[in-house]
């Protein structure tokens, strides 16, 4: 079970880009802010218990690389160690104390354990060591262990030595990797799918430090940074800026390229304005000494716009599909309905449709009208082309509303062509190709299609028509 105490929380701001807001660490039980990013998660002192949670879920559906510090005090007989934890109870839970080092009574739980302290009736080793485990088990002899503990350092050192001790954890969301560094040492590493096998399918866990003392004791501290977590893409309104940023370099040395756009090349957070989608490319030295390339991806965001929406009209049964193109945003239907289309199918009356992102809203009411697309046009049989403004030109009568094609042709008696358009509102004068008026019969045919309770309906007709001067 969860051990529930009064909590204390502790804010440090935290700027990826110019969408993050401050981001915090809750601080829990015995653990504090010391500055710098550092919080001291147990003092030399029996019976603490502490933990430290970032407010905001990881997504494991998503790579993610954290490079942290870790102290574990200098006292050599002290107890018990610190966990990097991921679970789903909470930013504001404390495990159990004593050996279960504030990681035992989370589950689901994944746990990297750096084990100061040597419990003989868990499977710990004589040195302090590293371990991976789940579900809030520090029990190296039991199912939860996932992988067998080795020493911390690979002299079998001692970490308990007053010394901040340098640690990275990874995780390759596309091949399921996850990887420990201590001291820019690979000490451990698994292939397992952790969303599946740990969470039983939930991707956003939190994550953070838990550590307890028992009847031993030492000071416990992790120095987390504010710019813990390095994104490789980040966002921007148009017009605006964003703060890049990368991790940490041994040497205080970055290059960016191109050096476009950017506030200095030469740092690790430059200002970003670019007025269009850009991506970097960042060289430096890692806090190891590697040298590292790393890709930053810059994107550029619109405020939505809605002003091309127009009241529409449909058919009786006519389906049709209004869309919203917010890849980075939402778009709600009607106040109830999110998603970037809505169907519509005999809908009549106000449609709302509000869009949003980051960078702005913009919101629109579209009058949506059911109407009698049933298509009964009708031709005259006589004309008198006498410029009079009575029966003029031949043509049809009541045009269908949803025509989505349409063709007149009309012959003289000998079946020559005399007339003929595509376009309903071009109407026959008439007139031959001399211009002039001929009297008699002529004979024309009338072809069109048109949308007649949700479906397409071709027709034809035709008949004769007597030109009267």
């Amino acid at each position: 079970m969860l051990f529930n105490k009064k909590l204390s929380f502790v804010f440090a701001a935290l700027f990826i880009s110019t969408f993050c807001f401050s981001q915090s660490y809750f601080a829990n039980g015995s653990a504090e802010a010391t500055g710098g990013s550092c919080y001291r998660l147990t003092s030399a002192n029996d019976w603490q218990l502490g933990s430290v949670w970032y407010a905001d879920k990881l997504d494991l559906t998503k790579n993610f690389d954290l490079e942290f510090e870790l102290n574990f005090g200098n006292n050599d007989e002290g107890a018990d160690g610190i966990v990097f934890v991921l679970q789903t109870s909470g930013n504001k839970a404390l495990g159990a104390p004593g050996g279960g080092i504030g990681f035992e009574g989370f589950s689901p739980s994944l746990g990297v354990e750096f084990d100061d302290w040597n419990n003989i009736d868990r499977g710990d080793l004589t040195h302090d060591h590293i371990a991976i485990l789940k579900n809030g088990s520090v029990d190296h002899n039991s199912n939860d262990a996932i992988t067998k503990p080795i020493p911390a350092l690979p002299n079998l050192g001692n970490i308990e030595d007053g010394k901040n001790h340098l640690v990275r954890i990874t995780w390759n969301a596309s091949t399921n990797l996850f990887e420990v560094w201590f001291d820019c040492e690979k000490r451990q590493h698994i292939n397992l799918d952790i969303i599946e096998a740990i969470f039983n399918g939930e991707s956003e866990v939190y994550w953070g430090f838990t550590s307890a003392t028992g009847g031993s004791n030492n000071t416990h501290i992790a120095c987390l940074r504010d710019n813990i977590l390095v994104n490789d893409s980040f966002f921007m309104c148009a017009g605006e800026s964003t703060t890049l940023n990368v991790r940490e370099s041994s040497d205080n040395k970055y290059e960016w390229t191109p050096n476009t756009y950017l506030s200095d090349n030469t740092i690790q957070n430059p200002t970003c304005n670019s007025p269009e989608p850009i991506t970097y490319f960042v060289n430096y030295l890692d806090k190891c000494g590697n040298q590292l390339t790393d890709t930053i991806h810059v994107g550029v965001i619109e405020k939505p716009n809605l002003e091309d929406f127009d009241d529409l009209s449909l058919c009786i049964d006519e389906e049709t599909t209004l869309s919203v193109s917010n890849p980075y945003g939402t778009v709600v239907w009607n106040n109830n309905q999110t998603g970037d289309s809505f169907d519509l199918l005999n809908y009549e009356g106000l449609l709302f449709v509000k869009s949003s992102n980051l960078c702005g809203s913009d919101s629109v009411e579209v009058n949506i009208a059911i109407v009698d697309c049933i298509c009964e046009m009708w031709f005259p049989n006589v004309i008198t082309p006498n410029q009079d403004g009575l029966n003029d030109a031949f043509g049809p009568i009541d045009i269908c509303n949803e025509l989505t094609s349409y063709d007149l042709t009309i012959f003289n008696r000998w079946g020559e062509q005399v007339f003929q358009t595509d376009d309903v509102n071009d109407l026959w004068d008439g007139l031959n190709a001399q211009n002039n008026v001929v009297p008699g019969v002529y004979f024309w045919v009338a072809a069109w299609s048109n949308i007649e309770q949700g479906q397409t309906k071709e027709n034809t007709f035709s008949g004769s028509l007597s030109v009267i001067e």
